[in-house]
């Protein structure tokens, strides 16, 4: 072999050595493409294991949904009940006002007639009080008239003798 064929040699060597380079460059894209899908099957586990888990608590949650659902219609029937009840109650308090309102007009009524009537009453006993004091000054002074005529006639006759 010659100076050609070691040429040759060479030149195929140093396409061998670039070869290599490049199937190690190929092995090493290989490695992190492989950790590169280990992590993303890693990744996708984990998030499969998260949907399973939000899954899980959608379920709940659907559940816990239906729970109070059956709760408040439930409740809603326990507060009509109430509300009816309610109602009636305050039926029953407004007929009862009613009732004392008429009943307070009518104390009212009663008590305002019985102080009219007391007032006059005590009215007529001042008015009577006062005629009778009237009348007893009239006869006094009718007494007085009379004395003070004597007295002046009786002058007049000692004074005429």
């Amino acid at each position: 072999m010659g100076a050609a064929g070691k040429a040759r040699e060479e030149e195929l060597l140093g396409q061998i050595a670039s070869l290599r380079k490049q199937i190690d460059d190929k092995d090493q894209y290989i490695d992190t493409l492989a950790k590169t899908i280990a992590d993303l099957e890693k990744e996708i586990k984990n998030r499969d294991g998260t949907i399973e888990e939000r899954n899980r608590e959608i379920s709940q949650l659907e559940e816990k949904i239906r729970r109070l659902e059956l709760e408040l219609d439930q409740a809603t029937l326990s507060g009509d009940e109430a509300t009816k009840n309610l109602r009636d109650q305050l039926k029953r308090i407004q007929e009862e006002y009613e009732k004392h309102c008429i009943k307070a007009k009518h104390d009212f009524d009663s008590m305002k007639d019985e102080l009219a009537e007391k007032h006059k009453r005590e009215m007529d006993a001042q008015r009577q009080k006062y005629e009778q004091m009237l009348n007893e000054l009239q006869m006094n002074a009718s007494n007085d008239k009379e004395f003070v005529q004597n007295e002046l006639r009786k002058k007049i006759i000692t004074l005429e003798k």
